[in-house]
């Protein structure tokens, strides 16, 4: 899955405040919060539910910030069209339609975007009150795969018309810093180790739908506001987790092809967002887990199932590192 994580901060506040409460979870605190959202069936465009409540739903729309791109969307559109028997159910109930449009993919982002903003209003104004009156500043970091000007400029006027922005006469969107470079600066203000200036730092920023790389320079002088210093041109990839997860839902699909009778559509792509699945794919390269056996629960099968051609072992499918 791909996560968005929101911090805010003021002139009262000693470091920004990362916001951990989501409706999904209210109980749990979580930095991050799914990108990902699930529409009424049947009803035209009207929003069931949004970040952790929309997880392990038939028909949730994700991965969709990867698709904002028209060229990478040409591209995702052009492999379904070729070799629909390679993709994956993810990507063909990608929209509402069997093959989303751009315009589609626009929809999602800025229904996601109302929905985040909605809460953060909430949240925030319960915390610090009312802030229609109040200087506002939305700051955006955008993926290094965005370095397109036209695709900035749509993600801005999409997050625009899902409000952030309009909640007062003061408030503004800003284009922040690249993703890395945010990492950047964090790891600098935030590390137990010392950044002397003059120092080249390395930031690979590897995230849930893309990998960006940044090479900067520390150069900051005495007694002076932390300064960075590009030394390349900033680099993004469409690389990222969500293509381990492709890989597992593919090799599920796999599997199951060949058991009888054939289990619901949905089986591979419920396995794939399964706690059992994520946190093996986190744990990953841990030496207490080298060499490591695990198995995943396969739905709408009873705990005394057995398949072993597809790997299921009373209910639950069995993989090796």
């Amino acid at each position: 899955m791909t996560c968005t994580g929101v911090a805010y901060s003021n002139y009262g506040l000693a470091s920004p405040r990362v916001i951990q409460s989501w409706p999904g979870k209210p109980a749990e605190a979580n930095n991050k919060v799914p990108s990902s959202l699930v529409y009424y069936s049947g009803v035209n465009w009207k929003v069931r539910a949004w970040d952790f409540a929309s997880q392990n739903v038939p028909g949730t729309k994700e991965w969709f910030k990867r698709s904002l791109d028209p060229a990478k969307h040409a591209t995702l559109m052009e492999t379904l069209r070729r070799h629909p028997d390679q993709a994956t159910n993810s990507a063909r109930d990608a929209g509402p339609f069997n093959s989303p449009s751009h315009d589609d993919i626009k929809r999602y982002y800025k229904d996601y975007m109302q929905c985040l903003y909605n809460h953060l209003s909430d949240h925030i104004q319960g915390k610090t009150g009312s802030w229609q009156a109040k200087r506002v500043e939305f700051i955006f970091s955008l993926p290094c795969t965005f370095r397109e000007p036209a695709i900035a400029r749509t993600l801005l006027a999409l997050v625009e018309e899902a409000g952030f922005g309009k909640g007062g006469s003061r408030h503004t969107i800003v284009a922040g810093l690249t993703e890395p470079e945010a990492a950047a600066v964090f790891t600098i203000k935030e590390s137990a180790i010392t950044f002397r200036a003059g120092t080249t730092i390395l930031v690979c920023d590897a995230g849930g739908g893309t990998t960006d790389l940044a090479i900067l320079e520390n150069v900051t002088k005495e007694e002076s506001e932390l300064e960075l210093e590009s030394l390349s041109i900033v680099e993004g990839k469409s690389i990222g987790s969500t293509d381990i997860d492709v890989a597992f839902e593919r090799l599920v699909e796999d599997r199951l092809a060949t058991v009888t009778p054939a289990l619901p559509e949905n089986t591979a792509w419920s396995m794939m967002h399964s706690s059992q699945f994520m946190f093996y794919k986190c744990a990953f390269g841990q030496d207490e887990c080298r060499h490591l056996r695990f198995s995943v629960p396969v739905p709408y099968v009873t705990g005394d199932f057995n398949y072993p051609k597809a790997g299921i072992v009373f209910g639950r499918m069995e993989f090796s590192e």
